[in-house]
């Protein structure tokens, strides 16, 4: 893992503050504004890490070492990008599986997929920057920056990691998706802590996100290859045998960061 030399100083209180006042935030703009409007979605997302930008403003913290942008290895990089496939496809079939489960209610579901149609040229550019760009530069740095980076020197990695990714679930205000989100917080979480940087888990959730959105933008017909109704047994098993490479490789690109 790597580490910064000199970490910001940010008690568990004013992790507690800051989330608080983003969760406040979002709750109010989210009553007063009609998500159903992509400029809506993309302000809600930039205003997540509006709290978190005025804290460390107001201590005069350096942005770099308070979020954790710091840069990585090219090996790094591909290494995530191989690790980014078996995370997806798992992931994918589990939040399948928690749907059979514990069904999202089909108005909130056809209001969700509604929202991120690709109806429009400047529509599809502003859902995608809103929900891939945005959703993962803004929730990476406050959850597996700022947050867990800060937590990780009140606790050990492991807790941190686990707060953050409750956090992170929490945010997103869907019940029927928490575990899912939960577990793929803990993914981000732990690349953010092994890595000492936000960028791999950046590169994860921008293309989770991408790939989710594309899925959900192309007939049933055209997604037979990958998934019925659930992912194909053939994704699945690579996606086991790789998995443990992937984690390997990943591990391996960091200790020579």
């Amino acid at each position: 893992m790597l580490q910064d030399n000199n970490p910001p100083f940010i008690s568990p209180r004013d992790v507690g503050t800051i989330l608080l006042l983003t969760l406040f935030l979002i709750t109010i703009f989210s009553f007063i504004v009609d998500l159903n409007d992509t400029v809506m979605l993309l302000i809600g997302e930039v205003l997540i890490i509006v709290p978190a930008l005025i804290y460390v403003a107001a201590k005069r913290l350096p942005l770099s070492i308070a979020f954790r942008m710091k840069k990585v290895s090219l090996r790094t990089v591909i290494a995530t990008l191989f690790l980014f496939f078996p995370v997806f496809v798992l992931t994918d079939e589990f939040d399948r599986l928690m749907q059979q489960v514990f069904p999202m209610p089909q108005d909130w579901y056809d209001a969700m997929t509604e929202l991120v149609r690709f109806q429009t040229v400047p529509q599809t550019i502003m859902i995608l920057t809103a929900g891939v760009l945005v959703a993962a530069l803004c929730e990476e740095w406050l959850f597996r920056g700022l947050v867990q980076q800060s937590l990780e020197k009140f606790r050990d990695p492991a807790m941190a990691m686990v707060l953050s990714s409750v956090f992170f679930a929490l945010i997103h205000f869907n019940p029927w998706t928490s575990i899912q989100i939960l577990l793929l917080g803990l993914v981000l979480a732990y690349v953010a802590w092994k890595s000492g940087s936000v960028l791999p888990s950046m590169i994860i959730h921008a293309l989770n996100n991408l790939f989710s959105l594309l899925m959900m933008n192309i007939s049933e017909e055209e997604l037979l290859v990958y998934a019925h109704d659930h992912v194909r047994l053939i994704w699945i098993g690579v996606s086991l045998v790789l998995l443990p490479a992937a984690i390997k490789m990943f591990n391996q690109s960091t200790r020579s960061a």
